[in-house]
């Protein structure tokens, strides 16, 4: 899974993460989101993090879905 694909699903799901892509020089730059927690409240980490591991085990059972059309 690319960073960016699970970034477009969760943002459809109103999780927001940003893909850290921008945050290398191009010659550093690999798959990799950016989870900030520092203006978060303590409690809404662990709901966070499950949220993402969630939309990112969702996203990768529709993308092996066999679909008939």
């Amino acid at each position: 899974m690319k960073a960016y694909q699970l970034v477009n699903h969760l943002e459809n799901e109103n999780v927001y993460v940003q893909d850290a892509d921008s945050m290398f020089l191009p010659e550093f730059k690999h798959e990799s989101m950016r989870l900030s927690v520092s203006q978060v409240k303590e409690e809404l980490i662990e709901i966070g993090v499950q949220k993402i591991a969630e939309g990112a085990a969702e996203w990768l059972k529709r993308r092996s879905e066999v679909r008939f059309i």
